[in-house]
């Protein structure tokens, strides 16, 4: 019996194993003439009676591999580009390796083949967009275009975040566009402009002259321009104005040829900004002025010479009110209310510039001076109060605060790079210095009234601030070539950094005013470190890793002066640094990263300073000078597979930071609310998380399918009174989205997010903290009749587990028509912000033993109309858009 069941079992499993055996095909392709393998030949399998069918392409090796292939007769096809193609008639049940296909070279003359390059690509550190594989609207800017390309997000604030990190500059060509401000490029570059979008995981610049990765990265989105816009000069100008005294203006204008780009944006609007005139809707305060005006260039200047520099000035003078609802988790529950009123004006001048000269064959000089200047005043309003946990106040009052303040800020770095006769032996200098003084005056006044017992707490100040900061550095980095795709570095690294503040305090009375002794003071703190490191890397086309370890002496000299009399502190310290790296592609379309590196956090001067400080009555800040520097150790994964054929995209990132002498608040409680705050070092501090995108078009790109979620905990743990007090935190989000293109007529956007956010503290008296949210968006244009558009954004957002006074749910609709008149040159636009009057903003956070609610008020309903002129002159011969030669 044991037999016959042990007979049966094995004739099973073998049946099984001929059955998964004949699902595969695999085999090779390469030239008939060379035998070289021909890496991206595509392969199709398409059963008899069907139309759809199985395709994939060859790797580097001419290496191709079918999963899933149905029974039954099917068709072989073996095609690539310049080769005749090849069909082979597969009978049932002949699957598994069908060895070599040879393709023969195509010699005869064909007629016009029109080729679709794939959507998407993937190199080493960048993935590369095709744009017009994501088709957007006419007059579209690169923020709409970046809305639809998988694994990006676009905040409706414009904040940019490609593969679950912040997107920090744009640059075109390669060359930095309004150092920076990403938003400046894109919310005004047209997106009919753009050829091509690579997502790049920048190293720093001293990783890029050296070959070596130091694990500063920062996310980069470089544009390359349509070459039938090379040569030419276009933009547009537009004016609006609506009811409630709304309005807005702007120019656009750029310029473009092979060696020098140009670009002039300039405005003024109190819609905080003109995404109006696209149909989202607005979201900042309901008061805001604002006006800015750039100028961006860069090229070259002569035969070894280029430049690229940029010039911004802005404006803006904004009023908000904000209620915000803080409960506290301590020895016992506690709540924090605030009514905010503030007022603030700003201005900024700030000029960047990358000035770069060959100097014969093998050096290169490298200038980046930077000048910014700003002038703020800001001023504030606030009621509050305190609530125990039985909901009954403990004492309330309120504050009146002002602050003035100017910060030029100069800096400059120079850097020499000389390559020696044998490849890959290079020699790197660097050179920066930036100091940057800050004036302040500060006035607050403030009374606190404590219900038990019976006291009035009243603060009457004035300030003046004088702050000096200094940074000097210089890196010497030597690369020596050690064999084929072997290399080694040896570099050296000083940096100095003086602080040095003056405070001057007065408390006024109604009588005069005197020197506050206690609080006024000056410090002095002077941060220097040398790092030696060495690091070893190898690698080729397929892969390639960096080791590395650095030596890292610190000194920390502070000099303290309260009531004339001088205290100093210093700290000296040996940190080791490492650094790692690993790529490995495993085929053209699936990659993977790994960086690990450390990195040391240097406590602030405020941090520093043993002086309480009385700008927020109810948490006085003091700071520590014994505190001791945080080392980060920092992990980072990222995984990416693509399907250029179909353009289906997967993108896995993960991440983890442990902190050693993580720098923490000692929080002690008060009578009536208030707190004293002290930084300190402490152990246990941590985090990890995860991030993916998938997307899937489909029915020739007419629709594509996203979903992207996240996943994140972090440990928090900081001190009650002296208390160990330990958070943990849980976030997360899963959102799916539906994007529909018919044409240039419809183009529809459908999608949902739930996030959460749950916290739980070791010193808790309540439960855990857990608050979530339903989010749904659609965004749409519908071309009606002819030039007539319209285009809409609809968000209906659910907030659950809110405190009370918050709004569980908010509705949000936008909507503009629009007519094109004078042959596409100018447009007519009506616009209508938030159509059902749902001004308010909702947030939630969380921070060192609390969660916050915050309550804000935005811009609510108008209707505004606006004309837009087009303009542009293309280079005689150039295609314009449509294929229309001039």
């Amino acid at each position: 019996m044991k037999t016959s069941i042990l007979l049966v079992l094995t004739v099973i499993g073998g049946l099984i194993g001929w059955r998964a055996s004949a699902q595969t095909l695999s085999g090779t392709v390469t030239d008939s003439v060379s035998h070289k393998p021909l890496e991206r030949a595509v392969v199709c399998v398409v059963a008899q009676g069907r139309r759809d069918s199985l395709r994939v392409s060859t790797d580097t090796s001419g290496i191709y591999e079918i999963k899933k292939v149905p029974p039954g007769d099917v068709f072989v096809v073996v095609s690539f580009i310049g080769y005749r193609t090849q069909t082979r008639l597969l009978r049932a049940g002949t699957r598994g390796d069908l060895g070599n296909t040879a393709l023969v070279p195509q010699v005869r003359e064909m007629q016009e083949v029109v080729i679709e390059a794939p959507a998407i690509r993937l190199k080493e550190d960048t993935v590369e967009y095709r744009s017009d594989a994501y088709p957007v609207r006419k007059d579209a800017v690169l923020e709409d275009l970046l809305r639809k390309l998988p694994g990006i997000q676009v905040d409706q604030n414009g904040n940019i975040t490609a593969y679950g990190r912040p997107v920090t500059k744009i640059r075109i060509g390669g060359k930095d566009f309004f150092l920076g401000d990403p938003k400046l490029a894109t919310q005004n570059i047209p997106a009919e402009i753009i050829d091509k979008i690579q997502v790049i995981d920048d190293k720093s610049e001293q990783a890029k002259l050296t070959g070596f990765d130091d694990g500063e990265r920062e996310q980069v989105i470089n544009l390359s321009i349509k070459k039938n816009r090379m040569d030419s000069y276009f933009g547009n100008l537009t004016a609006g104005a609506g009811n409630d005294g709304r309005y807005l203006s702007a120019v656009r204008a750029f310029r473009f040829d092979q060696d020098q780009q140009l670009a002039l944006i300039g405005g003024a609007n109190n819609t905080n900004g003109t995404n109006i005139t696209s149909g989202a809707t607005t979201s900042g305060p309901p008061d805001n002025n604002a006006a800015s005006m750039g100028v961006n260039f860069s090229g070259k200047l002569a035969a070894h010479l280029t430049l690229t520099g940029s010039y911004n000035y802005s404006t803006s003078h904004s009023i908000t009110d904000q209620w915000s609802r803080r409960e506290y988790f301590l020895d016992t529950s506690y709540i924090y209310l605030q009514d905010v009123h503030s007022d603030s004006r700003q201005q900024t001048h700030s000029i960047q510039m990358a000035l770069g000269y060959g100097v014969g064959k093998n050096d290169t000089v490298i200038f980046r001076p930077s000048l910014n200047y700003g002038i703020n005043h800001r001023q504030t309003a606030n009621a509050f109060s305190f609530e125990d946990a039985a909901g009954d106040t403990t004492s309330q009052g309120t504050q009146a605060y002002s602050a003035d303040n100017t910060s030029p800020n100069l800096s400059g770095t120079v850097t020499w790079l000389h390559r020696f006769g044998k490849p890959g032996r290079a020699l790197t200098a660097n050179v920066s210095a930036g100091p940057g003084p800050v004036r302040e005056t500060d006035n607050n006044f403030s009374t606190n009234h404590i219900y038990t017992p019976s006291l009035l707490d009243t603060i009457w100040q004035t300030s003046d601030i004088h702050t000096r900061k200094q940074q000097y550095s210089a890196s010497l980095n030597y690369v020596e070539p050690l064999g084929k795709n072997k290399s080694m570095e040896v570099s050296y690294n000083y940096n100095r950094n003086e602080n040095l503040s003056a405070k001057d305090v007065y408390d006024i009375s109604a009588l005069n005013k005197s020197l506050n002794d206690s609080l006024t003071n000056s410090f002095d703190n002077v941060l220097v470190t040398h790092r030696i490191a060495v690091n070893f890397r190898q690698g080729n086309k397929k892969y390639n890793y960096q080791v590395g370890l650095g030596v890292q002496p610190t000194l920390l000299d502070s000099r303290s002066v309260i009531m004339d009399t001088p205290r100093t502190f210093r700290q000296p310290s040996l940190e080791v640094v490492p650094v790692a790296s690993f790529y490995y592609q495993f085929s053209a379309n699936r990659r993977i990263h790994f960086y690990y590196n450390g990195a040391t956090q240097q406590p602030s001067i405020a941090q520093l300073q043993p002086v309480p400080d009385y700008t927020n009555p109810l948490f006085v800040a003091e700071g520590n000078p014994n505190l001791k520097p945080s080392f980060n150790h920092n992990f980072r994964v990222s995984y990416n597979d693509l399907d250029r054929l179909t353009g289906r995209s997967f993108f896995l990132n993960g991440y983890s930071t442990v902190q050693q002498n993580a720098i923490v608040s000692n929080i002690t409680l008060l009578t009536g609310g208030k707190q004293v705050v002290q930084p300190v070092n402490i152990q246990g501090n941590y985090s990890i998380g995860s991030s993916y995108n998938y997307s899937r078009p489909f029915w020739g790109r007419q629709f594509t399918l996203s979903a992207n979620g996240s996943l994140g905990y972090n440990q928090n743990v900081s001190l009650q009174s002296g208390v160990r007090n330990t958070g943990k935190n849980w976030t997360g989000a899963q959102g799916l989205r539906l994007m529909v293109t018919m044409g240039k007529w419809l183009d529809l956007t459908s999608e949902g997010v739930y996030t959460f956010n749950n916290s739980v503290y070791s010193l808790a008296a309540t439960a855990a903290n857990r608050v979530s949210s339903w989010a749904f968006r659609q965004e749409g244009r519908v071309d009606v009749i002819g030039d007539l558009s319209l285009r809409y954004t609809f968000s209906y957002t659910i907030n659950e587990n809110v405190p009370p006074g918050v709004s569980p749910t908010i509705t949000l609709m936008s909507m503009v028509l629009e007519k094109r008149i004078l042959h596409e040159k100018g447009i007519l636009a009506l616009s209508v912000n938030d159509l059902f009057d749902n001004a308010v903003g909702y947030s939630h956070g969380w921070g060192q033993g609390y969660t916050e609610d915050d309550q804000n008020t935005v811009m609510g309903r108008f209707v505004l109309a606006s004309f837009t002129w087009k303009f542009q002159q293309i280079r005689a011969g150039a295609k314009m858009p449509g294929g229309v030669s001039r």
